[in-house]
């Protein structure tokens, strides 16, 4: 009988522990926290980087609350006291495109490093925000697979290369979410104007020998690989796009309105 007794106030006092330990959020699950660091670095229209990467709002949005703060001079931020969990990253400051980030997993209790460098490695990874494009594209011609561009610039000294998102068609007045085709191409500077070499016979388009095509393009900067200067030699690849589930598109946060539309008669 004793022995009984003894049994059943040991389960009783098992089955209190478990039921109100679960229930005890700050005794036996606790909600770990901790800090969130990385890297912002700010180029100009045409992909210069900038000496200044400060002012940078970094915004990381939970379940159910967002935390910001402010990049320093050198691009440096600091999330601090972030719960567990999964967060959307945004990076914002006047006058540059808008740099979102989904799925970033951060285990409270010690600081999530996010791209973090090393000389040694080719991977490393940094945000990149670039100013919005204010220069306007005035003309395109294609002529002998050479397309021929010229600009209107606000900056006093015109670029050596200009990044372009061509948008074609067979459909005259068609808009840039109906194109048939689409391509990017960096244009460099020739004298007074902008030429490169449109190489449509090493892809699959879509157009015949002899069709008339027409054309958009708009201006956006996108640096694939770049060399930070504070760590000598090392390369870095950029985060500068984002995929939107949404819409199940690449957005490229820094990119103009399209320009007027032109033609050309595609040849093979």
């Amino acid at each position: 009988m004793r022995f009984q007794q003894s049994a059943i106030l040991f389960l009783f006092l098992l089955f209190s522990f478990i039921y109100f330990g679960c229930n005890e959020k700050d005794g036996y699950m606790p909600e770990l926290t901790g800090n969130m660091v990385g890297y912002v670095y700010t180029f100009d229209e045409f992909g210069d980087i900038l000496d200044d990467h400060s002012e940078v709002k970094v915004t990381a949005t939970g379940v159910d609350k967002e935390y910001s703060t402010l990049s320093d001079s050198k691009g440096r931020f600091e999330l601090t006291d972030l719960p567990t969990g999964t967060y959307e990253l945004s990076f914002e400051k006047e006058g540059f495109g808008v740099l979102k980030q989904f799925g970033v997993q951060h285990l409270g209790g010690k600081p999530t490093i996010l791209n973090h460098f090393s000389q040694d490695s080719r991977d490393n990874d940094a945000y990149f925000i670039y100013e919005m494009p204010t220069t306007e594209v005035t003309n395109l011609t294609i002529e002998n697979d050479t397309l021929y561009g010229d600009f209107s610039f606000t900056e006093q000294e015109p670029p050596q290369a200009i990044q372009l998102r061509l948008y074609f068609s067979t459909e005259e007045d068609f808009n840039i979410q109906s194109a048939q085709y689409v391509q990017n191409r960096k244009l460099f500077k020739n004298d007074t104007r902008y030429l490169r070499k449109m190489d449509f016979e090493n892809y699959d388009t879509p157009f015949q020998q002899g069709e008339k095509v027409f054309f958009r393009a708009r201006i956006f900067t996108q640096v694939d690989m770049y060399r930070l200067p504070q760590y000598g030699n090392s390369y870095v690849d950029g985060i500068d796009t984002y995929y939107d589930y949404e819409s199940n598109k690449t957005i490229y946060p820094n990119i103009n309105d399209e320009s007027a539309q032109f033609s050309f008669i595609f040849s093979e």
